[in-house]
């Protein structure tokens, strides 16, 4: 893996020279914003939601592909992003769905124990009351635990799949070759990755604060900045999995 250094120059570097890199994130931004609307959950609205999560799913596919491409000297484009969906779409796909199948799997049978060993949580009345009940305020805990440990441990484990992504594409693999590619990846230099983590953690941070601000100019700003970031990161996570480029005059094939 490159330097942290190297990783955040090349990544700039790449944008610089390829600013069609910029085009699938923009290219969700029209139907996300014409179709997600506030309001009541309904089967319409989750199909919308499904819709729009396969959308964004293709085009961060499609994106990868066109970073490899530029990354390994190879001609980036349209093509590069066509290629890259027909051939690694259904993997991802398939990754993402086993991967929230294991998340509900493992949702379920907690709040099922947690509403028979701690008691039902009364969440009509605490969002009616803008606060918890002294009533509720053991069995509120017991949930907060449960719950929160639930969430560190799959944050923990989608820490270890940081990169499984990039695996399908730049090496070919299987969606579960993928994931011990990215286990072992991440375990070797969880740290610089961190770090990586971290930093556009704080940059989302400060995008959100800005659309939170109700300012309307600062909130379009701050998606604006939120769509930047997550593209900036997409790609430096790209080619920390990569690693060096290849030499001037030289192409690579990742696969190999």
């Amino acid at each position: 893996m490159l330097p942290l250094k190297e990783i955040l120059l090349q990544t700039g570097r790449l944008l610089a020279q390829h600013p069609v890199l910029m085009l699938p994130p923009l290219a969700w931004v029209i139907p996300g914003t014409l179709l997600l609307r506030p309001g009541e959950p309904t089967a319409q609205g989750l199909v919308v939601v499904v819709a729009i999560g396969l959308l964004q799913l293709a085009l961060t596919t499609g994106l990868i592909a066109m970073v490899r491409a530029a990354a390994l000297g190879e001609a980036v484009g349209w093509d590069a992003f066509l290629i890259g969906i027909g051939r690694h779409f259904i993997t991802i796909l398939t990754g993402t769905v086993i991967f929230l199948g294991l998340l509900l799997l493992t949702l379920l049978p907690l709040l099922i124990l947690l509403e028979l060993y701690s008691g039902p949580l009364d969440l009509k009345l605490i969002l009616a009351k803008g606060t918890i009940p002294v009533e509720q305020w053991a069995t509120a805990q017991r949930w907060l635990v449960g719950l929160g440990c639930w969430a560190m441990l799959w944050s923990t484990i989608a820490f270890f799949l940081l990169v499984w992504k990039q695996a399908v594409i730049v090496a070919t693999l299987s969606w579960a070759k993928a994931w011990r590619a990215s286990l072992a990846f991440v375990s070797a230099y969880w740290f610089r990755l961190s770090i990586l983590l971290t930093l556009k953690g704080l940059l989302l941070v400060f995008g959100m604060l800005l659309i939170a601000g109700g300012i309307v100019l600062l909130a379009e700003l701050g998606a604006l900045t939120t769509l930047i970031i997550d593209l900036y990161f997409t790609i430096a996570f790209t080619v920390a999995f990569i690693g060096p480029p290849p030499p001037k005059g030289e192409t690579v094939d990742a696969a190999a």
